[in-house]
């Protein structure tokens, strides 16, 4: 069986069978995803950020998940901006949605890479956003940054 070596968040190096065994939705982990996955994907994580549900967003996300975000650091007043494991993201994102309770997210694009998407959306504020997310070989976001615009 064929591998190839990958370098992922924090420069730790492994090896990754080519060979795809994740539920379509989660391929982007180990293989080139099709453009039809990512947006899948995309409307999935959307719905579930629209749906304010916090078990529903918190699904997509590994427990060990590192999110750095300006916006992260004025919410948290923390200058680094980094949200790190699965318990103080929810604890963050529940913060956001008692500071927003009509946050709404409208999914713009979305583009694939081996082991990461960017989904670009726009917020019901106007503020766009290009969020860089990363998996783990379970298939849920390890490492997330979003960039903004104003």
């Amino acid at each position: 069986m064929e591998t190839n070596s990958y370098t992922g968040f924090q420069g730790h190096t492994e090896r990754r069978e080519l060979r795809c065994t994740c539920p379509p939705w989660a391929c982007l982990m180990t293989c080139v995803s099709t453009e039809s996955e990512a947006k899948g994907f995309a409307r999935q994580w959307v719905a579930a950020r629209n749906s304010h549900d916090l078990d529903a967003i918190m699904s997509h996300y590994d427990v060990d998940v590192v999110l750095i975000s300006p916006v992260a650091a004025k919410i948290l007043d923390d200058q680094s901006g980094t949200v790190e494991g699965k318990g103080a993201l929810r604890n963050y994102f529940e913060r956001g949605l008692e500071l927003y309770p009509t946050l709404h997210f409208e999914l713009l694009d979305v583009v694939g890479g081996l082991s990461s998407i960017v989904v670009c959306y726009k917020s019901d504020k106007g503020t766009r956003t290009a969020e860089f997310m990363e998996f783990a070989k379970n298939g849920k976001i390890i490492r997330v940054v979003p960039n903004y615009s104003g």
